[in-house]
Parts: C-alpha cells; structure tokens; sequence
C-alpha cells in the first residue's frame, strides 16, 4: 500500500514538473529596485527584499572612522559633495560582484561624489590585499560596532547615497545601485 502512495507521489511530481517547463512564458515582470523601475538594460539580477539603516530624507548619522592605513575619516567633512556610502566584507559573493560597479562609479564620478566604502568584519591588511588583488583603488573604513548599529548594516553589501548636506537620499540593500540610479540621486 505505501509503494503504491509512493508511485503515486513521485508521478504527479513528474508531471507537475513537465507541465511547468512546457509553459508559454508570459509578459516579462517589472524590476522594481529600492521603489524605481529598473530600465531594460541593466541587467544585475539582484531584487532588494530589504531596506536596511538610515531612511530616506533623514540625517546620515556623522561617524570618525579609520581607514585601512589608519587614517582617521569624518564623514560630516565631506559634505559639499554627495557620498555614496558602501558596506561590504571580503567574504560576501555579491559584494564582490557589486565592485566593479562601485569601482566605475568612483572613476566615473570621483570629481563629483566622494565614493566610500565601509568594509565590515575584516583585518585592514586582508581589505588591502584583497583591493589590490581585484585592482580596487575607492577609499575603504573600517567599521567599527557604533558605526554599523547607527546604520543598521548587519548584512552586505549595503549602499546609501548622502546628498551634499548630509541627507540620506537612497539606502538599498542589496546594495544594488545602477548608474541611472546613481545620475538620478545627485
């Protein structure tokens, strides 16, 4: 009795799968990244489930944080231009897949948006042997437990584009950023 329940369970779930891969695919969905439509031609698959950190319209919380060769960074000296902040970790497969993106945001912009990247969890040393090793020449903090609980950056990678006063004006996890997002924001 209970081979028969079994053949009975393992052929439905034979023909449920043939009749899934014989369907007519439908119209395409609509990408919808951190609340704007995502235009046709870029094509990252990553679909942000969850909106992390500072909101929208407020105050980025000022931090003092040094950077990988111990140089001490204030985020509130940087105001004049916009900043996009990025949180990522060495270990994180997306991170990794975000910094080409972040790489050509910074060579493409630099003059005009301060690109900073906040690594979270690793040793300044691994952080710089691993951005020389993937050619990756933006600015790198490191955070420390203060920084990342007034930001809320308990995964990565995490983006967030600061306006030239301060005020957070995109914050996206997955950390997924387009470059007509990017225009968009400042």
């Amino acid at each position: 009795m209970q081979r028969n329940s079994l053949m009975f369970l393992i052929m439905a779930l034979m023909a449920a799968f043939l009749l899934a891969g014989c369907s007519t695919p439908g119209e395409p969905e609509e990408l919808v990244y951190g609340g704007n439509v995502q235009a046709d031609d870029d094509d990252d698959p990553y679909v942000p489930l969850i909106t992390e950190g500072v909101d929208v319209g407020n105050e980025a919380p000022d931090f003092t944080l040094a950077d990988t060769y111990g140089d001490d960074v204030v985020l509130s000296t940087l105001r004049g231009k916009p900043v996009l902040l990025y949180f990522w970790a060495t270990g994180c497969v997306y991170c990794e897949e975000q910094h080409p993106r972040m790489q050509d945001f910074h060579e493409t912009y630099g003059d005009s948006l301060s690109v900073i990247s906040v690594n979270i969890g690793d040793d300044p040393d691994l952080i710089n042997a691993y951005m020389g090793e993937n050619g990756l020449t933006f600015p790198c903090l490191v955070a420390d437990a203060a920084m990342q609980a007034a930001y809320e950056a308990n995964s990565v990678p995490l983006a967030l584009v600061l306006d030239a006063e301060g005020l957070v004006t995109f914050n996206n996890h997955p950390g997924y950023l387009t470059e007509t997002q990017l225009q968009e924001e400042f």
